[in-house]
């Protein structure tokens, strides 16, 4: 039997430099279950994320009002559908650990499926 349960998909870019960094910190605040598995993420290819940071900005890389390219690596897992769980992972396991000023995080409401009953 399939079902769908509601989650949250949450994607973000981070520096190869820190990517496994991030990764552990994310499963420290939840241990991303998904079905029958733990510590479930996906992560590109490393690619190349471009920005400027303006006057205000206090970059990690760069400086204000040059355009910058950075090697970067874009990272997804998904949560189940609680706002306060939620909050912790960005919180604890994204933000505390995440160079950048301001990181990009994208966060959808998603149905995802499975394929058994099991609670995650």
């Amino acid at each position: 039997m399939i079902c769908l349960k509601k989650m949250f998909r949450i994607t973000l870019f981070v520096p190869p430099s820190h990517l496994e960094i991030l990764v552990d910190s994310v499963i420290k605040a939840n241990p991303l279950r998904y079905g029958n598995y733990d510590s479930v993420v996906w992560w590109s290819s490393v690619g190349v994320e471009q920005f400027r940071p303006l006057d205000s900005a206090l970059p990690t890389e760069g400086s204000s009002n040059i355009k910058e390219k950075l090697p970067s690596v874009m990272v997804q897992f998904s949560l189940p559908h609680d706002e306060n769980m939620l909050e912790k992972v960005i919180k604890d396991g994204i933000i505390s650990v995440h160079p950048w000023e301001e990181p990009v995080i994208q966060i959808h409401e998603v149905l995802a499926t499975r394929t058994s009953a099991v609670e995650d």
